[in-house]
């Protein structure tokens, strides 16, 4: 979008995941050096999660033969504005153990992303009141970290674990 104008118009889009059939963007992140570059978040968004989509992404993630366009991916892709084209730079694949939430640049210019362990979401265990607490002890205590903050550095596109542990990392 050209928002300089006095009148906000389409320069240009793009579809990031054109084979793609369920929801899986999560967030956008303007570069603060380079308002032309910004990264796309993409993955399974449950920021939005209800329980009709919560049990999409649970079938998808499950299901070993799922179709390919329902199969989430954990992804971030960098993207440029040039002479209001939009290209695509890069797409860094995601630890796809992972649900990821939040992504915010830093003041030290790296991009920070929150997230949970996967298989909180997508456990098939009894969820019967007499067994939760059975199941979530059990959860804790086979896990090592349960949520994440990870930061990426834009230039060499390294990502480096800066915080893990049993508090749930939500909104950055």
């Amino acid at each position: 979008l050209d928002i300089e104008s006095p009148n906000i118009s389409l320069l240009d889009q793009m579809h990031l995941l054109p084979t793609k059939t369920i929801p899986l963007s999560i967030d956008i992140e303007v570069n603060p050096e380079n308002s032309q570059e910004f990264w796309v978040l993409q993955g399974s968004n449950y920021r939005l999660a209800n329980k009709k989509l919560i049990a999409l992404y649970k079938k998808s993630l499950q299901n070993k033969e799922a179709v390919e366009s329902e199969k989430p991916v954990n992804q971030l892709q960098k993207l440029r504005v040039n002479q209001n084209k939009l290209e695509l730079s890069s797409t860094l694949k995601m630890d796809n153990k992972y649900a990821y939430y939040y992504s915010t640049f830093g003041q030290d210019g790296r991009l920070y992303l929150s997230s949970t362990k996967l298989e909180w979401f997508i456990s098939t265990q009894d969820k019967k009141p007499k067994n939760l607490l059975g199941n979530i002890g059990s959860k804790v205590w086979d896990t090592v970290s349960i949520g994440r903050i990870i930061a990426l550095d834009t230039q060499t596109e390294k990502v480096q674990t800066i915080a893990s542990g049993f508090g749930i990392y939500y909104h950055l």
